[in-house]
């Protein structure tokens, strides 16, 4: 409408989701995700994104003493980043192509842009699903 852009940074989805039209994803430095905000707040097509999603819904679910399962494995050195996709240690679903090769963004049918390599493979539900 006014055709002004402005670059906001936070870890609160609630925050971006409703100030913005697309959003990147970030995780150890790389963008793993760049979508239209409903797209990826309701069906997220990265982990990284899946978990920050996540961590909204434990938050919000919080009072009702839900329970939700804490992504495994250690967070990444940013400064001595493993070979392969940063996050692929934390995750059971990572192949020997996650642990070896950087994903890059690749535009899917749908206009998003996704650094996955199993992006057509894995499905992560969204929040409002889960909530």
């Amino acid at each position: 409408m006014w055709g002004i852009t402005c670059l906001f940074e936070s870890l609160d989805t609630n925050v971006t989701s409703n100030i913005s039209d697309r959003v990147s994803v970030m995780h150890a430095g790389r963008i793993v995700e760049v979508a239209e905000t409903n797209q990826n707040y309701l069906a997220p097509r990265d982990p990284g994104s899946s978990d920050l999603l996540d961590a909204v819904l434990i938050l919000e679910l919080h009072a009702q003493k839900a329970s939700c399962e804490a992504v495994q494995g250690q967070l990444p050195n940013p400064v001595d980043l493993p070979p392969g996709c940063a996050i692929s240690d934390r995750r059971v679903f990572a192949t020997d192509k996650c642990l070896r090769a950087i994903p890059s963004l690749k535009l899917d049918g749908d206009g998003r842009l996704t650094a996955c390599h199993r992006r057509n493979e894995v499905t992560f539900a969204s929040i409002r699903a889960r909530g």
